[in-house]
């Protein structure tokens, strides 16, 4: 229904709508109140539901993110380091990692002193030489 303004006329000249105030009943208030508070109850459920979905958005995000990470890493090194297994061959000063289901030399380098001590037993006097000391300081 349209609202009357303040002084408009009607068909009968003599008649007039004016407004006039007239307090709420306390069941109105009532209503109203409810009204109000469904409202604020929907909107508070709307703001965690943002919040939750705000939520799943990041967490999504951060996943992509990391992926991201990962592939710009491998990029950056160029290769993969996988572990394989290898026969161990001593020759000369020099350390031989072959492949042991396809035979390929995996790496080949100079011996380490440790490896050369290692090989030539003086390794192992050397650990018997510590065991003693240690066992002498006790």
């Amino acid at each position: 229904m349209a609202k009357k303004n303040k002084a408009e006329v009607t068909q009968d000249p003599m008649t007039q709508f004016i407004e006039k105030k007239r307090p709420y009943s306390d069941q109105e208030i009532m209503k109203y109140s409810y009204e109000m508070a469904e409202a604020m109850e929907v909107i508070e459920n709307k703001i965690l539901e943002q919040k939750e979905f705000d939520k799943k958005i990041k967490d999504e995000i951060a996943g992509q993110e990391g992926i991201m990470s990962d592939c710009a890493a491998r990029i950056r090194q160029g290769v993969e380091i996988i572990p394989v297994e290898c026969t161990v061959t001593y020759a000369e000063k020099v350390v031989t990692f072959t492949e042991k289901n396809t035979g390929e030399i995996v790496e080949q380098r100079e011996m380490t002193e440790e490896e050369q001590l290692r090989l030539t037993d003086k390794w192992v006097d050397a650990e018997r030489i510590i065991r003693e000391d240690s066992k002498k300081e006790k």
